[in-house]
């Protein structure tokens, strides 16, 4: 069962004339052959979101689709097949995000990044990455408890919702380990990028009395001033040699710095012999106030 978006009518045709013929050299048996199975009927479903019956005709008319028969499919009238599309979007969903925070998970950032690391490599273009960490969990987890940890990290996730652009990707890549993918953007756009998500989280908790909810905390008002994190993040302009797993351990190696120095440090570090964009692939500075402010 696959689906798909009704828009494209060539396209649609094209791809049912192409799996009619594949069905019809796979249903031929080879001669000489003893056929198996004859007396089974399969039956194939393709799922096309946005079209209706009359649609449906006049394509299957138009295209010599009419061995293909169409049923059409409400929500009210197959509640149980539409509460399976909908179990089947949620699963794809839980496959790519993080369970408690909503954020893309590892799998998917990796998979993003090689793809963000191809296109560098391909136009020549500008790519960062930042890795996050909260600042002394531990110590705080056991004066606070697990909870007020979770909450911590679902409000890191809602600041970074909020702070990033929305072709940027945010992810939780382990129990303390939050990453960010920022095409386009350079060093000190990323600075100032982590430091507003830095700022966005401690008055999160400011506001909430400590415990992150909104509506006046637990009363752990001393819990404030200890939510920070400390982030390292590096920079890649032009082609690159390496994949995405050296691209990670430059970042890495800038988080560890960063704890090193202190809660609350942001730390940059460079891919060695960067080589740069050609002038004609620059972003004009006017270009970038749109691109990095929204103004």
């Amino acid at each position: 069962m696959t689906d798909g978006t009704f828009g494209n009518i060539d396209a649609l045709a094209g791809e049912l004339r192409a799996l009619g013929r594949l069905i019809g050299e796979a249903a031929a048996p080879a001669a000489g052959a003893a056929c198996v199975g004859a007396s089974g009927v399969l039956a194939l479903t393709r799922l096309v979101r946005g079209m209706g019956p009359d649609d449906w005709f006049e394509m299957a008319s138009r295209n010599g689709l009419s061995q293909w028969l169409a049923l059409p499919v409400a929500e009210q009238d197959f509640p149980l097949l539409s509460h399976l599309l909908a179990t089947l979007d949620d699963l794809a969903f839980r496959t790519e995000h993080d369970a408690l925070t909503g954020l893309a998970n590892a799998n998917f950032f990796t998979r993003r990044l090689e793809k963000e690391l191809d296109r560098v490599n391909r136009d020549g273009a500008v790519l960062s990455m930042a890795l996050l960490s909260i600042d002394d969990l531990d110590g705080l987890t056991g004066r606070f408890g697990p909870a007020w940890a979770e909450r911590v990290f679902m409000e890191l996730a809602r600041t970074m919702g909020r702070v990033k652009r929305p072709y940027d990707l945010a992810a939780r890549l382990g129990e303390n380990l939050f990453g960010l993918i920022l095409p386009g953007a350079r060093p000190h756009n990323v600075c100032a990028m982590l430091e507003r998500l830095q700022a966005g989280l401690a008055a999160s908790f400011a506001c909430s009395g400590g415990d992150g909810s909104g509506n006046g905390g637990s009363g752990n008002g001393d819990a404030t001033a200890g939510v920070s994190f400390c982030a390292g993040h590096t920079t890649c302009v032009g082609r690159i040699s390496g994949r995405a797993c050296d691209f990670h351990e430059l970042a890495t190696a800038a988080l560890t710095q960063a704890r090193r120095k202190g809660a609350g440090c942001i730390q940059a570090t460079k891919l060695p012999d960067e080589s740069f964009s050609p002038q004609a692939t620059m972003v004009h500075s006017d270009e970038k106030k749109f691109l990095f402010s929204g103004i």
